[in-house]
């Protein structure tokens, strides 16, 4: 390898390539190679080749390189692609080389908006393509045409040659080049051809083609010379697929696409297993279509931060769950929460909804209390609604439909989801509508915890601790969240319940409520009752039973009146 260095500064590259693939063929017939110098000399070499200005020769050496797992290898590619691309005399030279052409192909569909000054935007401020871009685009369109020069009927990399046209505009010269193969790229190609034409029905079959012609595992973009995370292609194109059948009024289908690439785009996934899908055409397509035991795939970048979930099949059978049970189907809801700890909280909360329905009032409304705790504590993960208003899949974290405040200060009322004007079907929008949140408030759940207090302070009495207690945490849940609704809370205590000493800290510092004292405070109060209609009854009473008592004594002096005289002796005889 030395020996190859020394020529190669010597000026002498022919004993220098000689010396280089010594090294590679002794380290392939079994020579320790510690410090890889048969991997570098691939570089040493290919350098020799690209100062003799055979850049075909080098690409190889490079590209053999790179596929070593050399990340000088692919750091040399890109300086090449970068050369070529910048030198059309240089790349008109080298274009019939196949593995050159790959390789600009790519380099141009991936980095086209690099220039000399090392733009990165493609348009700007004003949305009109910048130099950088114009500059890009006469570069992209130049490449392909000495591509057409050389030919198409047998042109290895077709599939990629498609898609740049594509990207460029030139749409019939991407229909010709997605002809000459069947790869998942090329598919793509042809699906997006057809949306142009407005053939849905062909579109949908080449996404299907796509779908499959791409593995699972296949990652775009992995490496230290790719800014964001990688694509996978299989994911976005069932993405687009769901959302052609979403566009076309096949709301099952859309769900069932977008479920397959769920791992990479699981909100849009939600959004129509959440808000259109019906909650029967949900259950029947997670009784089908999802296994409850699906195993968790090895996380993703995005997973790792609890973006995405590691299970699509558990967080879609959780959603049903959720639905379910603010659908009051309590019995159906609890089989889909498959983590232990969470269906013994579902089971909890729905024990305390049926319990409200029957008992004495004290009992019911202990229900209630119980039914609204557990709102409030758990509602996220029992009723909350993946996206939004409540946003299941961040925690909570973020709101991603926020809206700054009004220039008076005050908050705007919160819209829906917005439902795009030109892709949604009426089918679509109705149902977005009839499955909105109600009330449709950020953490909605919290609103629905505060109603269930109220449903329990209706049946306490007014004059009780319970009572108190019950809309001091009521008002707590929504103090900070939304100020006027705790006041309308505090104003029912104001003006019905007892004066607390702790009531000075209403909201923040609630003790829990005496539902046994309530009870007796309850009985007390129904024995006060009827003493007090007893004794307002009293005098009513007793007139009464005078007057009574004077009709019956005019009955019977009236009745002696008419019975003749001896007529009792007569009867009696």
């Amino acid at each position: 390898y030395m020996l190859g260095r020394t020529e190669a500064l010597l000026g002498n590259s022919e004993a220098a390539q000689v010396a280089f693939q010594a090294v590679r063929r002794q380290v392939a017939g079994g020579a320790t190679d510690p410090l890889g110098v048969a991997l570098t000399s691939l570089g040493d070499e290919a350098r020799l080749h690209l100062d003799a200005h055979e850049d075909a020769a080098a690409v190889a050496l490079y590209a053999e390189q790179a596929a070593r797992g050399s990340a000088y290898g692919r750091a040399s590619l890109l300086f090449v692609a970068r050369a070529l691309v910048g030198d059309p005399v240089r790349l008109e030279r080298t274009i019939a080389d196949p593995l050159v052409r790959r390789l600009v192909a790519v380099y141009l569909y991936s980095r086209a908006p690099e220039a000399d000054d090392w733009a990165s935007a493609e348009y700007d401020a004003s949305g009109t393509l910048s130099k950088a871009g114009e500059k890009a685009e006469a570069r992209i369109g130049g490449f392909l045409a000495l591509v057409e020069k050389q030919g198409i009927e047998k042109m290895p990399g077709a599939d990629r040659l498609a898609a740049l046209a594509y990207r460029h505009g030139d749409y019939a010269l991407a229909q010709r080049f997605a002809e000459k193969d069947t790869s998942g790229l090329a598919w793509w190609v042809r699906a997006k051809l057809a949306l142009r034409d407005g053939d849905a029905t062909r579109a949908a079959q080449a996404y299907a083609e796509a779908a499959k012609a791409f593995p699972a595992d296949e990652r775009w973009g992995e490496g230290e010379y790719f800014d964001g995370a990688p694509l996978v292609p299989q994911c976005r194109v069932e993405g687009e697929a769901g959302t052609l059948a979403l566009s076309r009024g096949e709301y099952v289908a859309a769900l069932e696409h977008l479920y397959r690439g769920a791992r990479e785009y699981w909100p849009d996934a939600a959004y129509v297993a959440e808000r259109v899908l019906t909650v029967d055409e949900l259950k029947a397509f997670v009784d089908a279509k999802v296994s409850p035991l699906a195993p968790a795939m090895p996380p993703t970048e995005s997973e790792q931060y609890g973006w995405l979930p590691s299970s699509p099949a558990n967080a879609l059978r959780e959603l049903l769950a959720r639905r379910l049970l603010r659908a009051d189907r309590y019995d159906e809801a609890l089989a889909y929460f498959d983590d232990p700890a969470l269906k013994a909280k579902a089971t909890a909360y729905f024990e305390a909804r049926r319990a409200a329905d029957k008992g004495d009032r004290i009992e019911r409304a202990r229900a209630w209390y119980a039914a609204a705790r557990a709102a409030r504590v758990d509602g996220m993960e029992l009723i909350g609604y993946e996206l939004d208003p409540d946003y299941r899949f961040y925690d909570g974290s973020f709101d991603l439909h926020w809206q700054p405040d009004n220039d008076d200060g005050t908050k705007p009322s919160r819209t829906d989801i917005p439902v795009p004007d030109k892709l949604a079907t009426a089918g679509e929008r109705e149902r977005v509508a009839a499955s909105r949140a109600h009330p449709l408030e950020r953490f909605h759940y919290r609103y629905v915890a505060a109603g269930f207090a109220s449903k329990a302070a209706d049946l306490l009495p007014p004059r009780s601790q319970a009572f108190a207690a019950v809309l001091c945490h009521a008002t707590g849940w929504l103090l900070y969240r939304d100020p006027p609704f705790a006041q309308t809370l505090y104003r029912r205590y104001v003006q019905q319940g007892p004066y607390m000493p702790w009531a000075a800290h209403f909201g923040t510092e609630c003790p829990e409520p005496d539902f046994a004292g309530a009870e007796r405070r309850l009985e007390a109060e129904r024995i006060a009752h009827i003493k007090r209609v007893a004794r307002h009854a009293a005098p009513y009473v007793g007139a009464g039973l005078i007057l009574a008592g004077l009709a019956l004594v005019l009955v019977w002096r009236k009745r002696r009146k008419t019975i003749p005289p001896g007529a009792d002796s007569g009867a009696a005889s």
